[in-house]
């Protein structure tokens, strides 16, 4: 192995590239590891209520605030809009419209021994992220192709055979058409 030292610009946009890579998404749409990704309200202060995407289809909150938030408002974490387990409604119709409110009583407000706020996997019931899970989600619903795998993979031949039936299945060719 050959180590050499390289100028900080290079470094820097190798970075960038690795980013971009696993964090990056394009105009057609978000990465599927960023698409499913939700977060768990609890009783501790990690989400920014205003600047977290943590009101499921939404977005960012500060988009629809009724009125002008002052920096500290800016600053508020979900925990402060929370009041004895519960959403705090009157403080939330301070700052919100009434649609978007509803949105967020129909999450469940954190409690107290609940853990701390974090990211989990919202494509999944139990929270943990999964291939299968990922895989659904790429499909529309009507595009789910109703099919009973296991009866592929169950047989008795060589895997490059098998992904090829798969594949062949999916009709998505990987074959290029390539003149010599």
């Amino acid at each position: 192995m050959q180590s050499i030292k390289l100028p900080i610009e290079v470094c820097l946009k190798l970075d960038k590239l690795n980013k971009d890579f696993l964090w990056g998404h394009t105009n057609e749409g978000k990465k599927i590891h960023l698409e499913g990704l939700k977060w768990r309200v609890s009783d501790d202060c990690h989400i920014d209520f205003w600047l977290d995407e943590w009101v499921p289809d939404i977005g960012k909150l500060l988009s629809y605030a009724a009125c002008l938030l002052s920096d500290i408002q800016k600053a508020e974490k979900v925990s402060d809009y929370v009041a004895h387990d519960d959403w705090d409604i009157q403080k939330l119709s301070m700052v919100l419209l009434w649609h978007i409110i509803h949105r967020i009583v129909s999450i469940h407000a954190g409690r107290v021994q609940s853990g701390s706020d974090r990211a989990i996997w919202g494509l999944s019931k139990n929270g943990e992220f999964s291939v299968k899970s990922a895989y659904v989600s790429l499909f529309k619903n009507d595009e789910i192709p109703n099919w009973k795998w296991n009866f592929l993979w169950n047989l008795r031949m060589p895997h490059r055979v098998q992904n090829f039936l798969w594949i062949l299945f999916m009709e998505n060719f990987l074959l290029l058409n390539i003149e010599l």
